[in-house]
Order: C-alpha cells, then structure tokens, then sequence
C-alpha cells in the first residue's frame, strides 16, 4: 500500500501521512518493499508491516488445555504449543507456561519478544495485570506480572497485557476476522465458556472494574441448576460445552470436554437422537440468551466462537426460532447477522496476540473530533 492510497483511506492530507509513515519507518513496524505501477506519474514506494522484526508472545488459558504462541505483528502463529491445564496448581501451571515461552523464543532465536498477551477466562485487572477471578479454573487473586517477573526479570521487552477471553476474542474479530465483521462498529462476541465480549463504536467495553460482558451469568431460570459462580439457573449453565456435554450424559468419551462435544456433534450428524436432541436444547438456550443481547446492546453482528460451531446446522436454526419469539419487532426488522467465527486458530488466541499488537500501534491512532 502506498503513501497516496493511505491518504485517501484515511482521508488525512499526505503531509500527515508522510510523518506518521516516517515514525513507523523509525520504530521498523513498518517497511518499503517495492516500487509500485504508476497510475500517471512517478512510481510510488508500496509499505508493508515488517512482519520479521517483532515477536509477540501469547497464553490463551482454557480449563481443558491451555496454549503457548509466538507470532508476528499480523498475529500469524509462528510456534504453538497446547499444554492440559493444571488448574489446580495455578502458581505452578502459570511458571511452566512462561517457561514453554522462553524456550520457544530460545529456539526461534527471538531477539526482541515485543510484550506478552494472555487470555483469561474470567475476571481480570487490565490495569494492574491480575487474575481476579477465573471460576472455570477455580484462580483467584493472581499478580500475573509478579509471576512473569520470577520466571524472567529481565528477558521480556515490552509490557504483559491481560484480558478476559471473551474480550480478547472479540478485539481478535474486529482485527482478523471476515471483512463484514470488521467493518462494523458494534460487535458481540460469545465465547465457548458463555462470557461476552462487547465492542462499541469501534471500543471494547470493558466496565468501571473490568466485568462488563458477563451475560453468562445472567439468570435464565432463577429455581435453575447451581452455577460454579455460587448462583442458580445462570445461561453458562445451560449453554456451555460442559452443560451439553452434561446433558447428553450416560456416554463416557473418557477425553476434555472439547473432545466430548466433538463426539456428540458427529454423534448428531451421523443421526443419532440423543445427540441431536441435546444440540437442539443448546441451540434454544442458545436463543434465548442472545435475545437479551440483543435488546440490551443492540448490535450489528453477533459472533459465537468455540467448539460448539462444529454444529452450526443444528443450533442456528433453533437460536433463530427463539429470536424470532423474543425479540420486539422494530430489533428484528434489523436482521442482525449471527454467524459462527471465521478465525481458523481460537479467536483467545488471535485476541492474546491482538491484546499486544493493539498497544504497539496505540501511539499511531488517528481521531477526529
């Protein structure tokens, strides 16, 4: 992309893009890579993001595995490791993930490991970099830049950037994911353990304490199943990977819960009642949750993640039929898009790395009053 096409992207006069494009050039997140065709007069110098230059490390922890990442600056996984997590041995677990780190930035030979991003599913102090509460993991009260500090004082370049999941995989959409996705101004992220991530007006809503998005927890049934958050008839309980893999129950895959609801959506695919029946009462729970999004935030799009999509043909049409019967008619006139993730990799993680490359990039945003 040239100076001149920036220019008229931005509508910024070529002055101020020459000197945002001369800091770029001075911080090597960018670089010119070839002369491009002339369109009447002189050749233009094309930029492109000089992908070779920084790393970014990322952590996406999930209660089944958790997953160590080196990257580029276009979050482009360089390295992967999946590692079972061992929730309870948190101080432990944590350590032995930096240290999967260090070594895949060993091996790579990583000079300059720009910041590490990590993904959380729970509540978390963005500012102070702490696990306030992760349920699904039983963490509690977690100093994340304390532990990374032990493990490696002196070895890592930029900042550790937390996030909750959902949040993360919902800046990993509006940045990586299908162009109608990114864009739109106000998004909706489900994540596979039923938290929210919300964006508006192109921000991630994070609240006044870093909580905002816990639709999971919001009562469906007040007289319900207990909920690992100490409350009743909560939507996780009805819509997560573990509930249906509860639900379907009396088959035993002997795997993660992952595993289990894989089985199940072949099981479904294959005919299998049982199965299919208990996709269809996700599907509905499903629906009925997301109709309260969408009268509470009113979104543009609503994207669900995680391994419950495997099964799109069966839940949709049942989340569809709820919101049809929930949602006033003025909302539905909008046809607002559900659709299932189109990141190949887990949007946590795409997020864990966008946590990063977000804050590379914050001293280079353009806004207008």
């Amino acid at each position: 992309m040239s100076r001149i096409h920036l220019s008229k992207l931005s509508k910024l006069n070529k002055s101020t893009v020459s000197s945002i494009v001369s800091d770029l050039l001075e911080e090597k997140l960018i670089s010119e890579t070839m002369i491009g065709q002339s369109t009447g007069g002189r050749k233009p110098i094309l930029l492109s993001l000089n992908r070779a230059e920084y790393r970014i490390g990322a952590i996406d922890f999930d209660p089944d595995c958790t997953y160590v990442a080196i990257g580029d600056i276009e979050a482009r996984v360089i390295r992967r490791k999946k590692i079972k997590t061992e929730s309870g041995r948190p101080l432990a677990f944590i350590k032995k993930c930096l240290n999967e780190l260090l070594e895949m930035k060993k091996e790579l030979n990583c000079a300059n490991l720009k910041s590490i991003g990590m993904s959380i599913p729970g509540i978390v102090d963005t500012r102070n970099g702490l696990i306030v509460i992760a349920p699904d993991l039983r963490w509690k009260n977690l100093d994340i830049r304390k532990i990374v500090h032990e493990v490696d004082p002196n070895g890592i370049d930029g900042r550790v950037l937390i996030e909750n999941e959902a949040n993360s995989s919902a800046l990993a959409e509006q940045w990586f994911g299908q162009d109608m996705v990114k864009n739109k101004s106000n998004i909706v992220f489900i994540s596979e353990g039923i938290g929210t991530g919300i964006i508006l007006n192109k921000e991630l809503i994070q609240g006044s304490f870093d909580a905002a998005g816990q639709f999971g927890h919001m009562t469906i049934d007040p007289d319900g199943e207990l909920c690992i958050c100490g409350n009743r008839g909560c939507w996780e309980v009805y819509t997560s990977k573990d509930s249906t893999a509860r639900r379907f129950g009396g088959r035993s895959f002997n795997g993660s819960t992952n595993g289990e609801l894989g089985k199940i959506t072949a099981l479904a695919k294959n005919g299998d009642k049982l199965a299919i029946k208990t996709l269809v009462e996700t599907g509905r729970y499903l629906g009925i949750g997301i109709s309260n999004i969408i009268k509470a935030i009113d979104p543009e799009v609503i994207i669900l993640g995680g391994a419950i999509t495997q099964a799109w043909d069966v839940i949709y049409p049942e989340i569809a039929k709820e919101i049809e019967a929930r949602v006033f008619v003025d909302i539905k006139k909008k046809d607002i898009p559900i659709i299932p993730t189109s990141l190949v990799e887990r949007s946590s993680l795409i997020g864990a790395f966008a946590l990063v490359i977000r804050e590379i990039f914050r001293g280079y945003r353009i806004t207008r009053g």
